[in-house]
């Protein structure tokens, strides 16, 4: 880092904020210059309707409040568009999405509808009345 206060080639980390989160912890993207977290930060193509990229210059070391979190790649061009050199990022492995159900593996619709309570066994309408009386 500089000597001087708030100079463009500090170290800052930029992180994802989420609409109507309030986790404790920053999920970090990428460790870059201020002159570089800028550059992301400004460019209209790094926020949405329920995101947006930010920066700071604050508790950049803390390792509570910094999460590294996996690059998507989503920003991929703002990356390349502006030459921006990151300086740190995720480097774990890549987190695995947990396996889509098998058709087979769902129940059907017939056992579905036919179990009462979601309980294992089929009942007929005649043995649930035959239960009523």
């Amino acid at each position: 880092m500089s000597d001087s206060p708030d100079s463009p080639e500090d170290e800052v980390v930029v992180f994802i904020v989420s609409k109507h989160s309030n986790r404790p912890y920053r999920r970090v993207l990428w460790r870059v210059t201020r002159a570089d977290a800028m550059k992301i930060c400004s460019d209209p193509r790094t926020s949405g309707a329920h995101h947006m990229l930010c920066w700071t210059a604050y508790n950049v070391d803390d390792p509570d409040l910094n999460v590294y979190v996996p690059d998507s790649g989503r920003n991929d061009d703002v990356l390349r568009d502006h030459h921006i050199q990151i300086l740190a990022a995720y480097t774990g492995p890549r987190p695995r999405r947990p396996p889509t159900p098998t058709r087979a593996s769902r129940p059907s619709r017939s056992s579905r509808a036919t179990t009462p309570a979601g309980q294992g066994e089929l009942f007929s309408t005649a043995d649930l009345a035959s239960t009523a009386r």
